[in-house]
């Protein structure tokens, strides 16, 4: 029997996000939670957690989400977090069949240091990573040409209202909207399971570009040709770019790397 069709359209999803002490999925910990319930479109309810990591938030941390250590002093810690998430990520919690999981930048992130935290508080659930529906990897590939694709810049492209930014619980709403957004518009595709699989390839050839260029190149979608991928020029061909732009980067980057350096070096 082949199984039913899902359309993100229809289903029940569940959008996750974190606020943590750094970007060390493995050895960071986590400090606030966010989930946000979405269906057909719309919200049907928001959760928000904090959680006291067991370990001093850095200040660099704190800058970004406002979380201090006396914040979280008298919250409980991730065993009673996690088990608190678990009926969610299961479907427990909402009756039936386990929910559609969706974060931004959770395929690379969320997902790992939720199981790095599910692991370290002795919790039996894994994320699947490659389960997750993240319309960050659909940023990266079909608006490579935009200067920035993290969720503020996404929203705004998109025209989803994301205010208090870096909040879990406002970054799962977000993120939430996002996704629908995106949907509507054709840049992913409606079906799970095709959207799952396509975000696997255009993930695939993302990282493949940033292991050979990082940032600052990229092909064009459409026809292939080399496109600048940071900066002022991003989205440009690079015969297209003054020439004094490259002898610039070439004497000051130090650590481009090699695939890099040789083709501004040719426009220089």
């Amino acid at each position: 029997m082949q199984p039913s069709t899902v359309l993100l359209s229809q289903a029940l999803i569940l959008v996750v996000d974190t606020e943590t002490t750094g970007i060390d999925t493995a050895n960071d910990r986590i400090v606030e939670l966010g989930a946000a319930y979405f269906q057909g479109g719309r919200r049907q309810r928001l959760h928000r957690m904090l959680v006291n990591p067991g370990i001093p938030i850095p200040p660099a941390a704190s800058a970004v989400h406002g979380i201090s250590d006396a914040q979280v002093a008298d919250e409980p810690d991730f065993s009673v977090v996690g088990a608190r998430l678990l009926p969610h990520l299961t479907g427990a919690a909402s009756g039936g069949a386990a929910p559609v999981i969706a974060g931004y930048n959770a395929v690379s992130y969320d997902a790992a240091i939720l199981n790095a935290e599910f692991a370290r508080h002795g919790i039996a659930h894994h994320i699947e990573p490659e389960r997750i529906v993240d319309p960050m990897v659909f940023m990266k590939w079909h608006h490579r040409d935009l200067r920035g694709r993290k969720l503020t810049e996404a929203s705004e492209f998109y025209g989803v209202s994301l205010t208090n930014a870096h909040t879990a619980a406002a970054d799962a709403q977000a993120t939430g909207e996002l996704l629908y957004k995106m949907v509507t518009a054709g840049t992913m595709p409606d079906d799970l399971e095709t959207c799952l699989a396509q975000q696997a390839k255009f993930k695939a050839q993302v990282d493949a570009e940033y292991a050979e260029w990082r940032s600052w190149l990229y092909r064009d979608r459409t026809d292939g040709s080399l496109r600048i991928g940071a900066g002022k020029h991003v989205g440009v061909k690079p015969e297209s770019v003054d020439p004094g732009y490259y002898r610039f980067v070439l004497e000051k980057m130090d650590d481009l790397p090699t695939a890099v350096r040789e083709v501004f070096g040719r426009f220089a």
